[in-house]
């Protein structure tokens, strides 16, 4: 496939030469020969052999300098001179000794007949790679068009895509599904496995974007018939890759519009929803509870950035979903703005707070794997109310919203809530506005906690402990690393400030419950 000076020696014609120099270019590939028999115009002689027609000259290092500076690789003579070799020599170029009965015009003949033979042989072997990676066997699978690409090379050869998820790959097992690529020394080189690969890493685009990466293991440069092997795979597997993306966003997008239409309750007939749903593969008549994953992402992220996000999430949520759950094609699972929306299946043989424990535990494992990545800052769960029909569907979303929201203004510390965890908060959540939600706080405890923002002190917070230890002084106490006369006094003071005589029934509940959302509007304002 390439012509190089050893190559040249192995012509017929050539059989009787004699090596007199091995230049720095001597197994270098050349375009070919051409004659000199004027070293007065030497021309471009890049990357040739110079067929020398008289050796015989005055100032063999001047002409042979000139030959290099043309850049020749290599010299053909006869009879060259002690001072021709010596030039040569000097000058690191290759010198070949001819018979003297051979024809210079018949060398040109053969060195030229071969520069044809090798480039029809180049174009067929192009042609044969194009071949093989755009018949129907291949033209459609990019794992087989990787493998095919692999063998062909005898490298190793991995596809991967955004965030280093590993897609496809050839001459190697790898059991980490992730890759993480870097330079050392000038050179590209992927971790893997645990293992460091060096080689060649070329982008692939998919609708003008950088989609993914092909990686080549190699030690050495690639070779011409390499690159052009790699450049076959390479358009294949993006007209693969952007095939499948496009049909991919084609169904994912009639997905989340479903899934959209079933959280707002756009239900016109219930029938065609179920019917819309089989098309895409969706079973939605089974019991179902809506779970919420909110993003947080880092910094001002834009859609491709989001784009790339709920892929990533929806990726790894479903991997964990049929790790836990078993292998299941009816994840009913789409994307609107800052949230991934599950329609989770409730195993009917579970209770409530038992399908709860098993979502708890997928999210969890799912926080902390999306927790490594740079694009999200942090994600917050919700899991809403159970399902039975479609119908009820909104309200599960409703309150898995909620969960997310009243759950955090509840201050846990968790960042997975579910609806029937919120206790009191779920009431609270109900009533509306935070105008609304003052309102509810009675003037009695207005005015303590005038009293302590006036005076720096901290009542509001020793009743708030003392009422949750069920006017318990001891207990109190305790928490509040105080002495129990201490705590008396404060109960007397905050009963005087508060104007009440005794803190029991209805206006125990009315201040617990107005403390509750005192602390609640405290958490959301940060």
């Amino acid at each position: 496939m390439v012509l190089n000076i050893p190559k040249l020696l192995g012509l017929e014609i050539m059989k009787n030469a004699q090596v007199l120099a091995e230049g720095e270019n001597h197994r270098d590939i050349v375009k070919g020969i051409a004659a000199v028999d004027n070293f007065a115009d030497i021309g471009d002689k890049k990357e040739m052999v110079a067929l020398v027609v008289n050796a015989d000259i005055s100032y063999p290092e001047n002409c042979i300098k000139r030959l290099k500076d043309a850049g020749a690789y290599g010299v053909i003579a006869k009879n060259p001179g002690e001072g021709f070799i010596n030039a040569c020599k000097n000058a690191s170029l290759s010198l070949i000794a001819l018979p003297e009965d051979v024809s210079e015009l018949k060398i040109m003949q053969d060195v030229n007949q071969c520069i044809i033979e090798k480039y029809i042989k180049r174009e067929n072997y192009i042609r044969t790679c194009y071949n093989n990676f755009y018949t129907e066997e291949y033209s459609g699978n990019v794992d087989d068009i990787i493998v095919q690409l692999s063998e062909m090379l005898d490298k190793v050869a991995i596809a991967y895509y955004a965030g280093g998820r590993i897609g496809s790959t050839g001459g190697i097992e790898i059991t980490d599904g992730h890759i993480e690529e870097g330079v050392e020394n000038g050179k590209k080189f992927i971790i893997v496995d645990g293992k460091k690969l060096e080689g060649v890493i070329i982008p692939f685009r998919v609708l003008n974007r950088v989609y993914g990466r092909l990686f080549v293991q190699t030690d050495n440069e690639i070779t011409e018939p390499e690159w052009y092997l790699i450049k076959g795979a390479m358009t294949a597997v993006t007209l693969a890759t952007t095939r499948d993306f496009a049909v991919t966003e084609i169904d994912q997008k009639m997905k989340n519009e479903l899934l959209s239409d079933l959280i707002a309750g756009d239900i016109n007939s219930e029938s065609s929803m179920i019917v819309r749903a089989e098309d895409l593969g969706w079973n939605i008549t089974k019991p179902s509870v809506a779970v919420v994953c909110r993003l947080n992402m880092v910094g001002n992220k834009n859609r491709n950035d989001l784009i790339s996000a709920h892929r990533m999430v929806k990726t790894a949520l479903m991997r964990l979903m049929d790790e836990k759950l078993g292998k299941n094609e009816n994840w009913i699972i789409g994307a609107a703005g800052d949230t991934v929306n599950v329609l989770w299946p409730l195993d009917t043989e579970k209770s409530y707070s038992g399908n709860c424990d098993v979502i708890r535990e997928v999210l969890s494992e799912l926080f902390d794997e999306i927790g490594k990545e740079r694009e999200v800052e942090s994600c917050t769960g919700g899991i809403g109310s159970e399902a039975f029909d479609i119908f009820n569907i909104k309200k599960s979303f409703d309150d898995a919203a909620n969960a997310i929201k009243y759950g955090y203004m509840a201050g846990s510390g968790n960042h997975i809530y579910d609806i029937s965890g919120l206790g009191i908060y779920r009431f609270i959540s109900k009533i509306g506005s935070r105008d609304e939600l003052v309102s509810f706080i009675p003037h009695s405890l207005k005015k303590l906690i005038e009293y302590d923002n006036a005076s720096k002190n901290v009542l509001v917070d020793t009743l708030d402990v003392y009422l949750s230890c069920d006017c318990n002084v001891n207990k109190s106490a305790q928490l509040l690393d105080v002495h129990y006369k201490t705590l008396v006094y404060r109960i007397n003071r905050i009963k005087e400030i508060m104007e009440l005589e005794n803190i029991e029934g209805d206006v125990r509940l009315e201040i617990q419950l107005s403390l509750k959302i005192l602390r609640m509007l405290e958490r959301t304002e940060k």
